[in-house]
């Protein structure tokens, strides 16, 4: 789904995934870090979300925050609400967990998709050229805009 993804970011855009190492996703799957998405016995999206982000969220580390990364959609499932159930979902892991926030990350230069994710409710927190990109997927090589979607917590 990754490769599928990447050859659509192609068709539409300049930039694209680079490919993934079997290993990282190995390591992920085993980390219970990729999840997807469902409709019946179709396989919608797949995503992958962590708990921290420090090489690109800078001083995160006590953050109380879900990040989200490699958001893949099908093209049956391209425009038919994923990122809203994805977005729904963690929002209620951060209420069940007390956290304050939902982060991503895309290339800034994506205007598309930074417009995207503001109306999904994120707000543009900065631009950043992350300057330590070892260990992290090709395709982090370049500006990155930092977004970032608030969670209301009651009781706090």
């Amino acid at each position: 789904m990754f490769d599928e993804a990447a050859a659509f970011q192609e068709r539409i855009s300049e930039q694209r995934w680079m490919g993934f190492e079997i290993e990282r996703l190995e390591s992920e799957i085993e980390r219970q870090q990729i999840w997807k998405l469902v409709d019946g016995d179709q396989i919608a999206c797949v995503f992958v979300w962590v708990t921290s982000d420090e090489q690109i969220w800078e001083n995160s580390e006590n953050d109380r925050a879900i990040y989200l990364h490699r958001i893949a959609v099908t093209e049956r499932y391209r425009g038919k609400g994923c990122m809203p159930a994805i977005l729904e979902w963690s929002k209620g892991l951060c209420i069940e967990r007390g956290w304050d926030c939902i982060r991503v990350d895309t290339w800034a230069r994506n205007e598309k998709l930074v417009g995207y994710y503001v109306q999904c409710g994120f707000r543009y927190i900065r631009e950043i050229d992350p300057a330590d990109i070892e260990g992290l997927p090709a395709h982090y090589g370049q500006p990155l805009a930092l977004l970032q979607l608030d969670v209301e917590v009651t009781g706090r």
